[in-house]
């Protein structure tokens, strides 16, 4: 028992007391780590410093009300081998929590934000089913353009295999394969990344590509490759021009026309 608890204790009677004790000089003994007696005059609160054993009310004339007496001599009483209780010995248990592979990504993520060029997130990929046919172009594409890609008519100059990537050696790939094929003026392209059919969840890699692609400003247009190239496993790439192949173009036209 503490010294603030004890004082709580005793200002019951404390309160009795000074109702009913005449004599200045009655006397509160306190037994415990420190043993003190003081003049209740001078407050009982100064002998109240450590923990208490027993408490004992001696020199203090008689009560004015016998039911005081009894309520007092009852604290008393069962006050009687009160100890202070011990504290039990607990063990310090913490929690050790798992990091899933989400929050490996996210973390990934947000480390390459300020060091890595490459701007593809890890983030949020919109998600496909793994037989799902990708179809995807931008404005100004023409459509006589863009159906040789999707059947398949122009010759596939490099391809890239992402088969047992993980989602962040896919990331690194594919951005270093696109601006590879940029400078060195590959316009068309296979990215093989499977169906994904086994992976967790399902079709992972394929919705990163198809998520990441449009971002990259070096792709035209993409669409899912025929069987024989892999079929909803992989894709056809457009890759943009580079800035010598549209001033040869347009210097061949202008010879047309002249």
């Amino acid at each position: 028992m503490n010294a603030s608890t004890l004082v709580n204790i005793l200002r019951p009677i404390e309160d009795t007391f000074s109702s009913s004790i005449e004599k200045p000089d009655a006397s509160l003994i306190l037994y415990g780590q420190n043993s003190h007696q003081c003049n209740y005059t001078t407050g009982i609160k100064k002998a109240v410093n450590t923990a208490m054993i027993s408490v004992h009310l001696v020199s203090y004339p008689a009560m004015s009300n016998a039911t005081d007496n009894n309520d007092i001599s009852a604290f008393l009483k069962e006050m009687e081998g009160v100890n202070p209780l011990k504290k039990k010995a607990t063990a310090d248990i913490q929690k050790v929590q798992q990091i899933t592979p989400g929050q490996e990504i996210r973390k990934a993520a947000a480390e390459d934000t300020f060091t890595d060029p490459n701007f593809l997130s890890l983030l949020n990929p919109k998600m496909v089913k793994p037989h799902d046919f990708l179809v995807w172009k931008r404005d100004g594409v023409q459509e006589g353009v863009f159906k040789k890609l999707r059947l398949g008519k122009y010759d596939l100059e490099a391809r890239l295999d992402l088969h047992h990537k993980t989602a962040r050696e896919a990331r690194d790939h594919v951005f270093q394969f696109i601006n590879d094929c940029r400078e060195h003026e590959l316009r068309t392209v296979l990215i093989a990344h499977g169906r994904g059919e086994k992976s967790n969840p399902p079709a992972m890699l394929k919705s990163y590509l198809y998520t990441w692609l449009p971002q990259m400003e070096a792709v035209l247009a993409f669409h899912s490759a025929l069987k024989v190239h892999g079929g909803s496993g992989a894709l056809y790439v457009m890759i943009r021009k580079s800035e010598r192949e549209k001033l040869e173009n347009r210097e061949r036209h202008a010879k047309r026309r002249s």
